[in-house]
């Protein structure tokens, strides 16, 4: 496999979402026999369906419009509604289940910048390896909301790795600190976001609703504007910038930071490397790619290496840049530093 599957969809977010259950459906069973058997190793079935129970009350209160993407998508696939809303939810549920998390977070960089080239965000998407063949690109012109392209994981509403829209906004999102209680899953509060009228909008949306567990998104519009949210289970925290930014899946923001407790050595040392090649001076498209498969820490490097084969390790799944001026996403899977990008237009 070279290239992720490709889907265009259209229409309300029911029809939109059973068009990629039906496309997907296969693929979609096959994940969830995965999934079933990955729960089974984490979470006692009371408190899944607890759990379950918990979070899609929330979904159902604020986020309606979704959970009908989820129907649809349970719908086209086959599989029950508990089935496509558990596998959406994946990791606002282990979360929810587990509670306090001591293992370092080490997954995923992010940066965006200005420059004579364009403005760019780049991330690089870290899950456990194998997850690979679990991720999937959609392109969606909804009935209502701004077009969409969006790199995605399978069963889940857009917007889960990196998403670009036709309002100019093109953003990704990361978990960051520990804990997790009864709210709505990250995965909901970046399909949301995807229909950003603008930044501020943008802002808001992540702001707004509580989420299951801590999050961190940031976003980069046609005017090279930055925004960076961080929130915790009770505290947002807003960091606005121009020319270049970066972050590393654990907080910065001065007000948020403190509150981790861990000693976060990947994100750290990824951190600054990212800072060290964003101050080069040189930004540019071709920097935007060195830095997505960056080996200059070996040790940590930001094109993340499984050092084991199990879903606690990490792995660079998918590498994403996205041209905002070309209004375009190029997607390598795996690890960059081997594998060829694909390009894609909104």
């Amino acid at each position: 496999m070279n290239k992720f599957q490709y889907l265009e969809v259209s229409g309300t977010n029911y029809n939109m979402g059973r068009m990629i259950g039906d496309a997907m459906s296969k693929r979609l069973h096959d994940h969830l026999i995965y999934v079933h058997d990955l729960y089974a190793t984490k979470l006692s079935k009371e408190n899944l369906h607890k759990s379950i129970s918990a979070l899609y009350a929330k979904v159902e209160t604020y986020f309606p419009q979704y959970l009908d993407e989820l129907k649809g998508m349970a719908d086209g696939s086959g599989l029950s509604i508990n089935d496509i809303f558990m596998i959406n939810s994946e990791e606002s549920l282990i979360s929810y289940c587990k509670g306090l998390q001591k293992k370092e977070p080490s997954k995923c960089t992010t940066f965006a910048f200005k420059c004579d080239d364009g403005m760019f965000l780049g991330h690089d998407e870290d899950w456990a390896p194998g997850y690979e063949s679990k991720l999937f690109i959609v392109k969606g012109n909804p009935d209502k909301g701004p077009s969409f392209l969006a790199l995605n994981y399978i069963g889940s509403v857009a917007g889960t790795s990196v998403c670009l829209n036709s309002n100019g906004i093109a953003f990704s999102g990361n978990s960051i600190l520990y804990g997790a209680k009864e709210g709505v899953p990250k995965s909901i509060i970046l399909r949301n976001q995807a229909d950003s009228k603008d930044l501020p909008d943008f802002e808001r949306r992540a702001r707004s609703i509580h989420g299951a567990i801590p999050n961190h998104s940031m976003a980069i519009d046609l005017t090279g504007k930055i925004v960076s949210i961080e929130t915790s289970l009770d505290k947002e925290s807003s960091h606005w910038c121009e020319k270049y930014y970066g972050h590393t899946n654990s907080p910065i923001h001065e007000s948020i930071a403190h509150l981790e407790t861990r000693e976060l050595v990947s994100s750290d040392r990824r951190l600054a490397t990212l800072n060290r090649l964003l101050n080069s001076g040189n930004l540019s498209e071709e920097l935007a790619y060195q830095i997505l498969k960056s080996h200059h820490d070996q040790e940590f490097p930001i094109c993340v290496h499984a050092k084991d084969n199990n879903y606690d390790a990490t792995q660079t799944i998918a590498s994403t840049l996205v041209n905002l001026r070309e209004m375009t996403m190029s997607i390598a899977i795996g690890n960059p530093c081997k594998s060829e990008y694909n390009t894609y237009k909104l």
